[in-house]
């Protein structure tokens, strides 16, 4: 009998994580396809001013491409910093893979502050993404969010650019 407590204690616990991480990964789920959706259906892009943004292109010994983007130089105080890179132009489901992003599924929030790093605080230096792709060329669409000091302003810019070996150009400048 009590074996049979014990293993039904075990299952309910295991069954109540489950939910639990259902909850968080479904509202997580739900941001993403937000982001997803809204990088997506942008038109209007803008040049990055308050932080510098580079990126590279790697090929991989299996003929594709990892890529790093490094959003990092705040030239203001940014807080809550979500960034979202959707590396192919392809409506949300039709995807067959997760787009690279920071600040939806992690615990912490990323905050960066002109010359000032404590990571332990999560005051960082900069942010990094990463991706794969099977192209030597990526159409590159970021979204950048952030909030002021205060917490009641939220600030998001879209950047549109190119992505290859010879490294990061905006999209506008590609075919001056």
């Amino acid at each position: 009998m009590r074996k049979i407590v014990f293993y039904l204690s075990i299952l309910s616990l295991f069954l109540t994580g489950c939910s639990q991480f259902s909850k968080k990964t479904s509202t997580a789920d739900t941001i993403y396809e937000s982001y997803y959706r809204a990088t997506f259906e942008n038109t209007k892009y803008v040049k990055a001013t308050n932080y510098k943004v580079s990126g590279e292109l790697t090929k991989l010994p299996d003929n594709t491409y990892r890529y790093y983007i490094v959003i990092d130089q705040p030239q203001v105080a940014m807080y809550n910093i979500v960034v979202f890179a959707l590396d192919d132009y392809i409506e949300f489901g039709q995807s067959n893979k997760m787009m690279a992003s920071v600040g939806i599924y992690e615990s912490s929030k990323y905050n960066m502050v002109p010359n000032q790093v404590n990571n332990e605080s999560n005051f960082v230096k900069g942010v990094v993404l990463s991706g794969d792709s099977s192209k030597d060329r990526i159409d590159l669409r970021l979204m950048v969010e952030y909030k002021d000091r205060s917490g009641e302003n939220t600030y998001r810019d879209y950047l549109h650019y190119e992505l290859s070996s010879d490294g990061l150009v905006p999209y506008d400048e590609v075919n001056q």
